[in-house]
């Protein structure tokens, strides 16, 4: 039993051709079901005719063509009449000749100007060996037109370049009336026609403005050739990435300091003191170690730079995609919880150690201004040395908390800082103040 392919190229080669070896060549090249409804329809529109949708139809279609051929052949046929006003190209369709006759053809009428160049390339395509002519056609609408914006001449030799790469399904190159099709059936998809007109989106216009000519053309092909199963292959196949990169600069300041070194106004200051003091984590302000006043951090630069990424990912059916293992949500969850305990613990602890010193310091200052007896003085000694170890306690815990930063506060950077926590508040005692 015939498929539909066979029956539409038996009766194509039967409606179309007179000769017995081009019936024979037509019936013996591989022919898409597009090419062939695209055929069988130029040739019943010539003659008002629809091309049926079942199947068994076909012979009374082929019937009813004989019969108009018939018609045509009679005397009664031969009597002067007015011919019918018929398009360029359904006069190709309803005139039975052979490839070689149907080639020339084309070249007369557009060398007369029946036919435009895009249309004589797409009928030359079809054709069995298009690449004699379509060089003539190509060469004789440079001379005869203005070439479009898109179509430059090193436009077109990448994109001859990107179809001697392209390779069919059993890896042999593709031939030249292949390339021929394929290259024609690009541009009439992805250039602008009169009136700034386009077949594709605009953005896949871009895309081939900026000559990805190679992977348009294995997206068409592995498409063969559907205009819409191509666009949405395009969609799926290209990603457009607008990223943007910056750096941020900042640190610790106090009230006076954003005065000073940074040069803010009232308004911003106030600004940036609100902004940390609302921030629920706390960690955009702390006391200053030596002062005691609070600092605020606060975003001093910012510098970056945006660009554009484009990533063309090839999908392949035959490969299979392994399964990945799916992570311990909870167990995720529990370390991510006892890290940022950790953290936060450790940091009020930084903190607690600061408001002690700041407190010595102001005790230390009010003996040495009024008291000069020699007990004073001996406490004031002490205090010096207390104030110097709750300083070293907090430089050791400052820097944990660093390092805690880099190792993302994991198992091990908990237990160095419960381990620190419990030294320090050692010292603390010993320095007769309750840290905790």
């Amino acid at each position: 039993m015939q498929t539909r392919n066979e029956q539409l190229a038996s009766t194509l080669a039967r409606c179309c051709c007179n000769e017995a070896d081009t019936a024979k060549t037509m019936k013996s090249r591989t022919w898409s079901t597009h090419e062939l409804t695209a055929g069988l329809t130029n040739l019943l529109e010539a003659n008002s005719l629809d091309l049926p949708d079942d199947l068994s139809q076909l012979k009374e279609l082929e019937a009813t063509l004989a019969n108009l051929e018939a018609a045509q052949a009679s005397p009664q046929a031969s009597r002067p009449k007015e011919p019918p006003q018929v398009e360029p190209a359904e006069e190709l369709e309803t005139q039975p000749a052979t490839e070689s006759q149907v080639r020339q053809r084309v070249i007369e009428m557009f060398k007369s100007g029946q036919l435009d160049a895009s249309t004589a390339m797409q009928l030359l395509a079809q054709s069995a060996d298009p690449a004699p002519v379509s060089s003539e056609v190509a060469g004789s609408s440079k001379k005869s037109s203005v070439p479009e914006p898109d179509q430059t001449q090193d436009d077109d030799d990448e994109l001859d370049e990107a179809l001697d790469e392209v390779t069919q399904d059993d890896g042999t190159k593709l031939d030249s009336k292949a390339k021929a099709a394929l290259k024609a059936k690009l541009r009439r998809l992805c250039e602008k026609k009169s009136g700034d007109r386009l077949m594709v989106p605009e953005w896949l216009h871009k895309k081939w403005k900026e000559g990805n000519h190679m992977a348009l053309a294995l997206e068409l092909q592995k498409c063969n050739f559907d205009k819409d199963k191509f666009i949405k292959s395009c969609e799926k196949t290209y990603t457009e990435i607008d990223s943007k990169k910056h750096k941020i600069f900042g640190g610790y300041y106090t009230r006076e300091t954003m005065k000073t070194k940074l040069k803010w106004n009232q308004k911003k200051i106030e600004g940036a003191i609100k902004l940390c003091e609302e921030d629920a984590s706390g960690e955009l302000v702390r006391n200053c170690k030596y002062s005691g006043e609070p600092e605020y951090w606060v975003d001093t630069d910012e510098v970056g730079e945006r660009g554009q990424e484009r990533e063309y990912k090839k999908q392949r059916k035959d490969t299979e995609k392994t399964p990945i293992e799916k992570p311990d949500q909870s167990r995720i969850t529990s370390m991510a919880s006892r890290a940022i305990r950790s953290k936060s613990v450790l940091s009020k602890f930084c903190e607690s150690i600061l408001q002690k010193s700041a407190k010595i310091r102001s005790l230390v200052q009010d003996l040495q201004k009024n008291y000069a007896d020699p007990a004073a003085m001996k406490s004031i000694e002490a205090l010096q040395r207390d104030l110097v170890a709750l300083e070293s306690c907090y430089n050791q815990c400052s820097e944990l908390l660093a390092q805690g930063e880099a190792k993302d506060f994991n198992k091990d950077w908990s237990q160095q800082s419960e381990k620190m926590m419990k030294d320090c508040t050692l010292t603390c005692l010993g320095c007769k103040m309750n840290c905790h």
